[in-house]
Parts: C-alpha cells; sequence; structure tokens
C-alpha cells in the first residue's frame, strides 16, 4: 500500500518539511535549494517505484539567471553576482502538484471505484480523473506529463489511449484457452484445462525464446538497481524451472507475470504488450 511505503520513506518526511515552508516562500528559489528539491523527489520515485514522480521535478528550463545584490557588513564585501534561481509560482506548483497527485493515490487505493457489472464496458471517457488514475494506478500506467512550460499535469489521453490498447488486447486472448507446456519426449507435461477447449502448447524451447526476448528488452531499458536484480532473479527461476525434467507450470508463470509488472511499469503498458508478444501471448494463455 502507497501509504504504508511512505510512511517507510525518509525523502517522503523531507518532503513533508519543504511543503510546511511553502507558505512562507516569497522570493525566488536558489539553484542549490532545487536541486536538494530535486534530490528528494528522485529518491521518492525510488522509494515508491513511481516513474510518475519525475515531471514533479524542476526542470533546467524552469531556472533564470538573476543578480543576487551585494552584501556588506564591517568585515567583508560582496560584489553583485549572477546565479541561477527558480521562481516561486512554478516552485510552489510543481510541490502542490506531487501533494495532490500522492493524495489522490492514497485515496484511491483507500476508496476504489466501483467495478463495472459483468459484462458492461467501461466508458473512459466519462470517468473523472480520480477514477482514472486509479485504474492507471492499478497497472502502472506513466500517465503525468510535463507541458511546454514545464510543469506537471494529469494526461488523461494518455490514461484512456493506454487503457483502450490494454482491452484491445486483451479482447483478441481467447479465455477457453488451456496451457501444455512440454520438454522432450522424456520429459513430464502437465496440462491445464478440459475437453473441447484450444490446446495451446509451449516447448521448453517457446519459453527460452520467451526468455530471449524478455533479455533483449530489458537491454534497452534504464531499470533501477532493485528492479534489475528483481527480474535478474526471475529469469533465474525460470531458466531452473526449463532445466528440470520436471519443471513447474505455475512457477514459471509466477516468475513471468512479476518480470511483466517490472516491465509494464519501465515501459508503460502498451509499450511492454507491444514489446514483448511472446511473453504477453503465454501469459493471456495462462490466466487460470
Amino acid at each position: 500500500m502507497l501509504k504504508d511505503a511512505l510512511e517507510r520513506s525518509t525523502a517522503w518526511s523531507t518532503l513533508q518539511q519543504i511543503h510546511d515552508l511553502l507558505p512562507q516562500i516569497q522570493d525566488d528559489i536558489h539553484a542549490k535549494a532545487v536541486g536538494h528539491y530535486n534530490d528528494v523527489v528522485e529518491q521518492l520515485r525510488l522509494d515508491l517505484q513511481d516513474n510518475n514522480l519525475v515531471h514533479f521535478r524542476i526542470p533546467s528550463s524552469a531556472l533564470h539567471m538573476t543578480i543576487i545584490r551585494s552584501r556588506e557588513d564591517s568585515f567583508s564585501f560582496s560584489g553583485p553576482k549572477m546565479e541561477y534561481v527558480c521562481a516561486p509560482k512554478f516552485f510552489k506548483h510543481q510541490m502542490d502538484g506531487i501533494w495532490t497527485y500522492l493524495g489522490r493515490r492514497m485515496s484511491a487505493q483507500m476508496n476504489p471505484p466501483k467495478p463495472p457489472k459483468p459484462g458492461e464496458p467501461r466508458n473512459y471517457w466519462a470517468m473523472t480523473d480520480e477514477e482514472l488514475e486509479h485504474l492507471a494506478g492499478e497497472i502502472n500506467i506513466p500517465y503525468i506529463s510535463t507541458g511546454a512550460d514545464g510543469r506537471a499535469y494529469v494526461d488523461r489521453r494518455i490514461i484512456i489511449d493506454e487503457l483502450l490498447k490494454r482491452d484491445k488486447h486483451m479482447s483478441n486472448v481467447d479465455p477457453q484457452s488451456s496451457i501444455v507446456v512440454h520438454g522432450d519426449v522424456t520429459s513430464s507435461t502437465f496440462q491445464q484445462g478440459s475437453h473441447n477447449v484450444t490446446i495451446v502448447e509451449y516447448s521448453k524451447a517457446d519459453i527460452q525464446q520467451i526468455v530471449e526476448e524478455v533479455k533483449g528488452q530489458i537491454a534497452n531499458l534504464t531499470l533501477s538497481k532493485d528492479h534489475a536484480e528483481e527480474i535478474a532473479s526471475d529469469i533465474a527461476t525460470v531458466q531452473a524451472q526449463l532445466a528440470s525434467p520436471r519443471p513447474k507450470r505455475h512457477i514459471i508463470k509466477e516468475s513471468l507475470t512479476s518480470v511483466r509488472h517490472i516491465l509494464e511499469h519501465a515501459m508503460g503498458a502498451a509499450l511492454a504488450h507491444a514489446s514483448l508478444p511472446l511473453l504477453m501471448s503465454y501469459l493471456g494463455h495462462t490466466q487460470k
């Protein structure tokens, strides 16, 4: 749960302290303070594993040069100098944005919208921002965008587009399919399903091809250390099962499902489905 993750995060505690100071901020924010804020947001992104938080940083484009007035006392004299600063209005916008975003996420987790009735299609366009954000959070759709002025905002179009693409993909999966995964002639086979259904067979070579597909995609991504280690562990588990004379289907499925969740978070749901057709097809046929 998000609430528990926030309570464990020291970055969240620091962000709360910065938020409490917002009413007192009247002057430009110096670049050093901006850098500190950005470091806190980055740490919170890692703590929550939420790439949406990137958009609440202060971009370099929001900084401008200004003259810092001279300071004179009995011991020293410092003439005017130039320094990069951020306007307080922009800083407050980003800070309020991350505050509202996390608040909505917690509210959605504690009070999720009612699911549709069986067979009833969802009208995404009629949903509120909060309802769309809840759905986006469930399947890790990155839906915060940055405008031309550098400000973060909720992009409903991204959420709806990703949800429609996901619905289209899932509608192409035959729910009556079952799965048979087998090795060579001497190895055991295991099957899920019943009579009069489509049988989709996956050999050990097929699963290995899925593993290679995943490896090819993660090589192009910049993953956090934790995510990289988790994927490496899941892949090692799958390969250990492939080396076994009696591979366990549920272990292979659970490991590949974990990989899918991480890659959907890193790439976006729609892009992950488009880039990993073998993995998605396999998991689609092993839903039950």
